[in-house]
């Protein structure tokens, strides 16, 4: 009948042709029923009846930081809440809320012994400031006024803990 091309697999685009084969009378064979198998659904892997469970992770914190503790917090010892300074609840006065370098003393006056001097804050408020007076963040406390000057005491605290005063002197006209 006719001739037959065949297809060489490592150059697909190339043709030959074959002479035909002669057609045999013998009964067809019977063909399985399986389905081609192409080189790539080939299984050449032994199959195991054994199955890999997963091992579940577990956290140990045994020698390791907190992740979620502030890096600040390691690095700094705290402070005692005993030895900082915590302002006191209620009504705090004006001078409180300004550090001492941004109040300013205009004038001092003087009744008999006393002195009692006139602050000016940043915002151009006036208040009068006598000797016990609370002035400043860090919780100052007026303990001397002269006719040049006020002076203030502050408590800090350094980052071992130690107690430490620091006298101010807030010079009038300054």
């Amino acid at each position: 009948e006719g001739s037959s091309y065949a297809v060489d697999i490592k150059n697909p685009f190339v043709q030959t042709q074959t002479a035909p084969q002669p057609v045999s009378q013998a009964a067809p064979q019977p063909v399985p029923q399986t389905a081609p198998q192409t080189p790539a659904q080939v299984d050449t892997q032994p199959k195991l009846n054994t199955t890999i469970k997963p091992i579940p992770y577990v956290y140990d914190s045994k020698n390791k930081k907190d992740p979620f503790v502030s890096i600040l917090l390691l690095t700094h010892k705290e402070i005692p809440k005993e030895k900082k300074y915590v302002r006191q609840k209620g009504h705090l006065t004006p001078l409180e809320d300004y550090e001492l370098k941004n109040i300013q003393i205009l004038a001092i006056t003087q009744l008999g012994n006393e002195f009692t001097a006139t602050g000016l804050l940043a915002d151009s408020r006036t208040f009068p400031i006598r000797v016990g007076t609370r002035i400043g963040k860090q919780g100052g406390i007026v303990t001397k006024i002269n006719l040049e000057s006020v002076i203030v005491r502050e408590v800090y605290f350094d980052e071992k803990g130690i107690k430490t005063n620091v006298e101010t002197t807030i010079q009038l006209g300054r």
